[in-house]
């Protein structure tokens, strides 16, 4: 059965590198005693994936993974819980469609709370009264990032944002923050991920179809 796991990465924990974050959940699923489904061959492993990868400086209080533990395995969010590092908290855990999608091809935006300095919240408010605004992300793509902000809540040292972070066009906070508001000291936290339901953006953990509650 596919699990999926909401969690939270805080403190210390968010100079955890993705590949070193994959580590963490494999020792963590092997210490619990959860009986996980492994890969065939001279080298089995867990067969776990994350729906997104986290740059490294980046807090989370809403991201999420999956593995396939096998049929009947009970107290999942428990086990998890007891021995995952005092920086990574297990938020939710639940049941995923077994035909469904992969977490990582569902993921449609993200949604960002942004803590800065004076000043950045009138660029910011700038920005998004521009019907266009073109920017080139780390791989060199020229993109428009105004229309990848779907939706924002700014106040004079804090603002909410929720950008495209989908496989045909995604915003990283960093790169719109460095070209709004370069060299400002500037605090990131990825509050959570959303996918389409009908229409209608939900968090991932929607696609939960039943909860794992202990």
């Amino acid at each position: 059965m596919r699990i999926g796991i909401k969690f939270e990465r805080t403190g210390m924990s968010k100079f955890v590198s993705h590949l070193d974050m994959q580590r963490v959940f494999s020792r963590a699923i092997r210490r619990s005693g959860i009986r996980a489904v492994y890969s065939q061959g001279f080298n089995p492993h867990i067969i776990l994936s994350f729906a997104q990868a986290l740059a490294v400086g980046l807090e989370t209080t809403g991201d999420y993974m999956e593995f396939s533990a096998q049929e009947g395995e009970e107290n999942i969010a428990s086990k998890l819980s007891r021995v995952m590092p005092p920086d990574v908290k297990i938020a939710a855990v639940g049941r995923l469609e077994d035909k469904g999608k992969k977490l990582m091809a569902a993921v449609e935006s993200a949604e960002y709370d942004i803590y800065f300095g004076e000043g950045v919240a009138e660029k910011l408010r700038a920005f998004m009264a521009m019907e266009s605004y073109m920017l080139q992300n780390k791989k060199g793509t020229e993109l428009d990032a105004r229309s990848l902000v779907f939706g924002a809540e700014i106040e004079e040292d804090h603002a909410k944002l929720v950008l495209s972070l989908s496989s045909k066009a995604s915003l990283s906070p960093f790169t719109l923050m460095e070209y709004l508001a370069p060299g400002e000291n500037i605090r990131i936290v990825r509050r959570e991920l959303f996918t389409n339901i009908d229409g209608e953006a939900k968090p991932l953990s929607a696609l939960f179809v039943e909860n794992i509650l202990n």
